[in-house]
């Protein structure tokens, strides 16, 4: 397994500007270190699953403030022909009055904040089909073989069946929230997978909570969908890479495609999205359990 050197500050290595967005928001938001601190001193059991449902309802809360900030920024760049300053006091006063984000409860810089969502909104609008020098760059590590997708293992650009899967790139952090086009935040992926994930960048972003099913591994990876699937592939991708101090797209690459269920608890409990993983370690040779 290879090393990667940890790092204590941020949640991840970000390799993109909607990820350096989130962290902003992480660091300097007063609001989310109450919440988070408020729910795991409270004792509760919730069902055995306290913990999954607090960093849940922490992860979900703090995306949907990021979407909101970064679709303000980018109805302000499309409205407001200014220079950067702008532009970015123009954003504050919309962010101040439609998301209460001030300086009373960030405690960070609001400019760098801003700034940045703008960044965000600059490479939604940027968007354009994926080919050339760059294809190239994302598919030649993986080169000579075929290319496989990252996310189910099947083979990109061969015949399966009646059909041959196109080679697609997925941006492992979405482009609509600020993803960078570049070989640190793009793998292979076939068009089911790509498409399936969409916009997704984080497993909170997913609807997992409501989800059950039957009390055995396979039976249940019979009837999970793709999507929730997914998820649990997105888990294991930032627990790895907040272990390990790596980029989510390099802790993809390590942990693998998805593979066949495995139970956290005992086989005999219903299983949900929180006691469920897409991994087995000792075929992959990496260490990781959901929290």
């Amino acid at each position: 397994m290879r090393k990667f050197i940890s790092l204590p500050t941020d949640p991840w290595r970000p390799s993109s500007a909607g990820e350096r967005l989130l962290f902003l928001l992480l660091r300097h938001h007063r609001e989310w270190p109450v919440l988070n601190a408020a729910l795991h001193q409270a004792n509760l059991n919730l069902g055995r699953r306290y913990d999954g449902l607090s960093d849940f309802f922490i992860g979900a809360s703090l995306m949907s403030l990021l979407q909101r900030i970064i679709r303000t920024a980018g109805d302000v760049r499309e409205q407001v022909d200014l220079p950067r300053d702008r532009l970015i006091e123009a954003l504050r006063k919309r962010v101040v009055s439609e998301t209460s984000v001030s300086g009373l409860d960030y405690g960070g810089d609001l400019d760098a904040l801003f700034d940045e969502a703008l960044r965000c909104a600059e490479k939604a609008a940027r968007t354009s089909p994926i080919g050339g020098s760059l294809a190239s760059q994302v598919s030649a590590p993986f080169l000579p073989g075929p290319l496989r997708c990252y996310s189910c293992d099947r083979l990109l650009g061969v015949p399966e069946g009646d059909r041959t899967l196109e080679v697609t790139f997925d941006h492992i952090w979405p482009a609509s929230l600020g993803g960078d086009t570049s070989p640190e935040n793009l793998l292979p992926a076939c068009q089911d997978c790509n498409e399936t994930k969409t916009h997704v960048a984080i497993w909170q972003m997913a609807w997992i909570q409501l989800e059950v099913y039957s009390s055995t591994s396979e039976s249940a990876g019979k009837s999970v969908p793709k999507a929730i699937k997914m998820a649990l592939h997105s888990r294991a991708a930032m627990e790895f890479a907040h272990t390990n101090g790596t980029t989510l797209r390099d802790a993809y690459v390590a942990i693998g495609p998805r593979d066949v269920f495995v139970t956290k608890s005992d086989e005999r409990e219903t299983l949900d999205f929180f006691n469920m993983k897409v991994h087995d370690p000792l075929r992959i040779g990496v260490e990781w359990m959901p929290r």
